[in-house]
């Protein structure tokens, strides 16, 4: 049997809550079930630049903790119904 692993990248807009579901339909798809999940995005700025602009810090919360977590819950109810997941 073929052990070699099976990858797919899936762009997904964190600022865009909508897009998160269908980001890991996509993945579960695209793979044929997904076992785990890498999510290597985020918003940054400075302490100075965040306490000037609150609109700022907040989507960086939003974005870095809020839709993170979302995407993350996404992903672990999708293995769950395949029994899979790391």
């Amino acid at each position: 049997t073929n052990h070699e692993p099976h990858v797919a990248v899936v762009h997904c807009d964190l600022d865009d809550a909508h897009g998160l579901e269908r980001a890991v339909a996509e993945a579960d798809e695209r793979l044929g079930g997904m076992d785990g999940l890498v999510i290597t995005a985020a918003l940054f700025g400075t302490q100075d630049a965040l306490e000037a602009d609150t609109l700022r810090a907040t989507q960086l919360l939003t974005v870095n903790v809020a839709h993170t977590i979302a995407l993350a819950e996404y992903a672990r109810k999708t293995m769950m119904a395949r029994g899979s997941g790391m």
